[in-house]
């Protein structure tokens, strides 16, 4: 069984290599390129479909960060709370997690380009039965599409997800990422292209638009399901929106409801709509699934850089988990950096290779507060009147303690503290000590000395700066979290390369210019020495 294939009369489906441009107005119909699958295709499509129903959860493609030691850390951690739940119920106890690599440049691949050929890489647990690995790409043009998902298929990718999300200009001065939204009928035959001519299943990762003013997502979603998209994962903001306010999961409720209404394909191949943006918690993560209609999954990215163990707490059944400065320093950073041993080496030459990635990672982890669900669970419900949702966990500040759980500066512990700086310099030291580190009890001595000699003037020069409340009740403006995209794609994604989101400067007005230009230099290695 195939669909029928129809296509738009305004030029060839190669997806073209410039920017693509809005197409006049008319008043006739617009019609979209639709895919021709064969029943193979169709049929992996279905079983990927299921996958991601089951599953729920999806790790977002995140630059830099997302990468093999990362999504192992994740897998695993996932893995062991599915088995060791006292829940039996199989609501609880989902499929293992999807998961999507850094974003890989099509053109790069199909070069064989060592660097990106490296994203393809999956661990093994990735590779395991119930979970589920896919390549995110970027590109506008089939014929380089459809040579990268080749590439991806033959290096064990389940899937290949599409970036139509990522809103830098590095991006899009390409026609790549969010400046693929700007023409749903070039953008619909780009994936229809794709989708023809891959030999796995094509996930599309989307925006609400180019602009706030230019959300086209109700008429993008039914015409990507329609091209042959297998999955269609929407972050809830446009291009232009970056992480300026809240993801609205009110418009990716829309789309769900628009494609069940306008795409014939939908409920036929029951293609899942996976929400996007702003999950920084299990609870969060629970109430999305479970309040918004229409989606068959989560995705989450920064949410899983600063918590790892999320996906564990969803899996377990909302078991919530609010580990301390010595569980974190174990089970998560010297675990994360025992990962990066496998995957680098255990030597001079891996310990090197490690600082491109380990002191990005931790900056990320050192956003963790606790946020128990007792305290925090009813915030970000819907507010009716703005027809959104309230403050998301996500954007309130990084204050250094939370008087709302009688946390004080003195209460925390010198090492609690190293946890939660913001230094850049901090995050060094703790990488080189966790490598360093032979047992977890070391790792804490360790990181218990790095605390005793030098906590005291990276704290000192971060409040200098104002990242976070001081013993005095000054207080920091939050630093803005990088999405999915902006770290992964290039997002999800994976999408994005810009500070925390993979390379560049970091974001406005969250650091002094002497900590930009600190963390600037320390990403200046580039991924070609990473692997090299």
């Amino acid at each position: 069984m195939s669909a029928a294939s129809s296509r738009d009369g305004d030029g060839d489906h190669d997806g073209g290599g410039d920017a693509p441009r809005s197409s006049s107005s008319s008043s006739s119909p617009e019609t979209f390129a639709t895919a021709s699958l064969s029943q193979s295709q169709l049929d992996a499509n279905a079983a990927l479909a299921a996958q991601i129903r089951a599953s729920k959860l999806v790790l977002a493609p995140l630059t830099r960060v997302g990468t093999l030691p990362f999504r192992r850390l994740c897998a695993e951690l996932a893995a062991e709370a599915s088995s060791s739940s006292s829940s039996s119920s199989s609501e609880n106890l989902m499929n293992g997690i999807v998961t999507v690599s850094e974003m890989a440049f099509a053109r790069g691949l199909a070069r064989n380009d060592l660097v990106e050929r490296a994203r393809l890489r999956r661990s093994e647990i990735e590779a395991s039965e119930g979970n589920c690995f896919g390549v995110q790409l970027a590109t506008n043009a089939v014929d380089e599409g459809v040579r990268a998902a080749r590439i991806a298929a033959d290096a064990g990718a389940r899937f290949v997800d599409l970036n139509c999300g990522c809103p830098i200009h590095e991006a899009t001065r390409r026609g790549l990422g969010s400046a693929l939204l700007r023409s749903p009928k070039k953008l619909a035959r780009l994936v229809s292209g794709i989708a023809e001519g891959s030999p796995i299943p094509l996930t599309v990762k989307i925006r609400l638009g180019v602009t706030d003013s230019s959300a086209n997502f109700e008429k993008v979603v039914p015409a990507l399901i329609e091209a042959g998209a297998a999955a269609v994962a929407i972050h809830g903001r446009s291009g232009e929106g970056r992480y300026k306010k809240a993801a609205d999961w009110k418009a990716i409720e829309r789309a769900a409801a628009v494609a069940a209404q306008e795409s014939p394909s939908f409920a036929k191949l029951r293609t899942p709509i996976i929400g996007n943006g702003d999950i920084l918690t299990f609870f969060e993560a629970q109430r999305r699934i479970g309040q918004t209609p229409g989606i068959s999954a989560v995705m989450i990215g920064r949410g899983a850089l600063i918590r790892p163990w999320i996906f564990a707490e969803v899996k377990s059944g909302g078991e919530e988990w609010l580990p301390t400065a010595e569980e974190r320093a174990t089970l998560i950073y010297r675990r994360l950096v025992l990962c990066y041993k496998d995957y680098l080496g255990d030597d001079a030459r891996g310990e090197h290779k490690s600082r491109w990635f380990l002191p990005s990672s931790i900056d990320f982890l050192n956003r963790y507060r606790p946020l128990p669900q007792s305290v925090y669970g009813g915030s970000g419900e819907v507010n009716d009147e703005d027809d959104n949702d309230l403050s998301p966990l996500m954007s309130r500040r990084d204050d250094l303690f939370d008087p709302l759980l009688g946390e004080t500066l003195d209460s925390l512990s010198p090492l609690e503290r190293l946890l939660r700086c913001p230094d850049p310099e901090s995050h060094a030291a703790i990488a080189a000590a966790l490598w360093r580190a032979d047992s977890d009890a070391d790792a804490v001595r360790r990181l218990q000395g790095v605390a005793s000699e030098s906590l005291a003037g990276w704290e000192q020069r971060v409040r200098d700066g104002g990242l976070f409340r001081s013993s005095s009740g000054s207080s920091s403006s939050s630093r803005d979290g990088d999405d999915e995209e902006g770290l992964g794609g290039g997002e999800e994604e994976g999408d994005e390369r810009s500070r925390g989101r993979g390379r560049g400067s970091p974001g406005k007005g969250t650091r002094t210019r002497k900590l930009a230009k600190m963390k600037k230099e320390a990403e200046a290695g580039g991924a070609a020495e990473a692997v090299a």
